[in-house]
């Protein structure tokens, strides 16, 4: 049975791990601090959704704005880590391998923008839109 096109990208597979991964952070944070974890938690979800989001379009320009949207929600599951660990609820050492993981993701869904676009810019170039020729004047 074929699956779904966000199945076969390896970024969308790290992301579904690194989310799990989330999820052990977030049940350790205390009811008083559960505000961090919901918002670290729909950080972490935004990651593999949009890239699910982006690899059904078939727009360029929407796929690239669902992949960026990712890379973004990336960098802010990093953030939140960062106050995570602040707030004494986050070892270092799990800040560090978290943010090692989300680095890759980023650099993973940069790459896959970056390479769109290029295609698509290259496929315009070689096959560029008729002009139309200049108005002819009514007799």
């Amino acid at each position: 049975m074929a699956g779904f096109q966000h199945e076969q990208l390896e970024v969308y597979r790290l992301a579904i791990e690194f989310l799990g991964e989330s999820v052990g952070f977030a049940v350790r944070i205390p009811r008083q601090r559960w505000f961090m974890a919901d918002q670290y938690l729909r950080a972490a979800s935004s990651v593999p959704l949009n890239i699910a989001e982006g690899a059904a379009e078939f727009r360029v320009a929407e796929k690239a704005r669902f992949y960026r949207i990712a890379r973004r929600s990336a960098a802010e599951c990093a953030a939140c880590m960062d106050v995570i660990r602040v707030m004494g609820l986050l070892a270092a050492e799990e800040v560090e391998s978290g943010k090692a993981k989300l680095l890759n993701i980023a650099g993973k869904l940069t790459r896959l923008v970056t390479g769109i676009e290029a295609r698509d810019r290259n496929g315009r170039a070689s096959n560029p839109r008729p002009r139309p020729g200049p108005r002819s004047e009514r007799p």
